[in-house]
């Protein structure tokens, strides 16, 4: 983004941290209510779409939402290394340990208070962040005393959606939601000419009773789920905007953040 893209959108009220120097952040903070983190992961999403898709999609949904809620909301750059393990067989993935995810969010979180944020929102692009976001924002709510939360971007927010929408009876993963996501969000992340159908190797994946960790060569040898080949931008554009709908209502509530 260049710098009179960047300042056309700062005088709209989409504040994007990275993007701004600190006089300009000054001004901000006289309406900005509340501090946007986003979270993704550096790991493998099979042939269909590389390894930002997670990053990309939590980074541009936070651009969305800014756009949503102008002169509310101030975007941090994005996480882009998160809980990963089960993807480490697959070349090229990247994770951090629990603990280190956890305190790397819990000083985010209080160096957005130093600078007078109270509130604090992490946008999630991956499932496998999920549990080391509960106890950061049960550190950041006891330890800082911060209005906190987290939310995903896809299932958590939009699973009604894909459910009507899509066929695979497994799928979240490389699959023809994230893909569609990214046409929507990011396609510059989808290789089109490499799109293939996941050959799932565990038919029971995320329909068992008891939750155990497991390692995802076991669940996919691609890499991926679903059918990328049935991905489109049109429903891309369904998951994203009724996430997004979702979670402004959500900001409204239970943040007090109106626009």
């Amino acid at each position: 983004m260049g710098t009179e893209e960047s300042r056309k959108e700062m005088d709209m009220g989409t504040y994007l941290l990275e993007k701004m120097t600190w006089p300009e952040v000054e001004e901000a903070l006289k309406t900005v209510e509340l501090a946007v983190l986003p979270v993704g992961s550096t790991e493998q999403h099979g042939s269909n779409t590389t390894f930002d898709t997670d990053t990309a999609r939590a980074r541009e949904f936070c651009r969305l939402l800014a756009e949503e809620l102008p002169d509310k909301v101030l975007v941090g750059p994005v996480i882009p290394i998160g809980i990963a393990f089960h993807h480490m067989s697959f070349p090229g993935t990247l994770t951090v340990q629990p603990e280190t995810l956890l305190q790397y969010l819990t000083d985010v979180a209080w160096s957005f208070k130093q600078h007078g944020l109270q509130k604090l929102l992490f946008i999630n692009g991956h499932g496998g962040n999920r549990t080391v976001l509960d106890l950061a924002c049960t550190k950041v709510l006891h330890e800082l005393d911060m209005q906190v939360g987290w939310v995903g971007i896809m299932t958590d927010t939009a699973g009604d959606v894909m459910a009507e929408k899509v066929d695979s009876d497994i799928y979240g993963h490389g699959c023809e939601v994230e893909t569609s996501q990214l046409l929507y969000l990011h396609p510059e992340s989808v290789r089109e000419s490499a799109l293939e159908p996941a050959e799932v190797q565990d038919a029971l994946y995320n329909k068992k009773w008891i939750n155990m960790p497991y390692r995802w060569h076991e669940i996919s040898a691609g890499g991926a789920l679903g059918d990328a080949t049935k991905s489109s931008y049109e429903l891309g554009q369904a998951v994203t905007e009724t996430a997004l709908k979702r979670i402004v209502g959500a900001i409204e509530q239970q943040f007090g953040v109106s626009r």
